[in-house]
């Protein structure tokens, strides 16, 4: 398959123009949930979860204070 096949078919822009899967969990998980395409998996899977990266710092505040709002939100909202 080619890469834009590949991104055509199972990929979609989101909100910060990155691309991400369309469907959750991902669609290369089998009955066992292992990885269909281990072996030619591509490069954001074979480095998660991105703790080497450069700006993890700042993607790791990012989802901090993501996960802080949602939280305050359950609280607030009641929800359990």
């Amino acid at each position: 398959m080619k890469p834009q096949q590949f991104t055509e078919q199972f990929l979609q822009l989101d909100e910060e123009n990155d691309y991400v899967l369309k469907s959750v969990p991902c669609t290369f998980l089998d009955a066992d949930n292992y990885c269909s395409i281990y072996e030619v998996r591509p490069k954001a899977c074979r480095e998660f979860p991105h703790t080497d990266r450069k700006k993890f710092q700042q993607i790791s505040l990012r989802v901090y204070h993501t996960l802080m709002q949602l939280l305050y939100t359950q609280n607030r909202m009641g929800w359990k």
